[in-house]
């Protein structure tokens, strides 16, 4: 029973996240109750800043919903991330929100997706 040691060693001390997800004005949240109104987002997410639009995705297979939140400001963004970061539970009950910044559509896109975080 020989543990392997090594594989934990990333160098670098940056902890910005994932280098293909930078900060910007479009947020992806996941984890979000199904049945949840547009008009619910506004009010949550409209707390941070003038929201310029939201995508509510449809789930047809009683998994979780997601939506994309798109902000005029991309400060606003930041705050309305820093907030959730905390842990924000849009119906009590129903767990944690997954908030993060939705990846910025690359022109030509190559696949990179090796390197993701999970």
């Amino acid at each position: 029973g020989g543990r392997e040691q090594g594989g934990g060693g990333k160098g670098g001390s940056g902890h910005s996240g994932p280098p293909d997800r930078p900060p910007g004005p479009k947020l992806h949240i996941g984890n979000l109750p199904t049945d949840l109104t547009r008009e619910a987002l506004e009010t949550v997410f409209g707390t941070y800043g003038a929201i310029k639009d939201i995508h509510l995705m449809q789930k047809n297979d009683g998994g979780q919903g997601a939506a994309f939140v798109t902000y005029e400001q991309e400060h606003d963004a930041r705050r309305a991330v820093a907030a959730m970061e905390q842990g924000y539970e849009i119906r009590p009950g129903q767990g944690n929100i997954n908030v993060s910044y939705a990846k910025a559509k690359q022109d030509g896109g190559g696949k990179g997706d090796r390197y993701r975080p999970y």
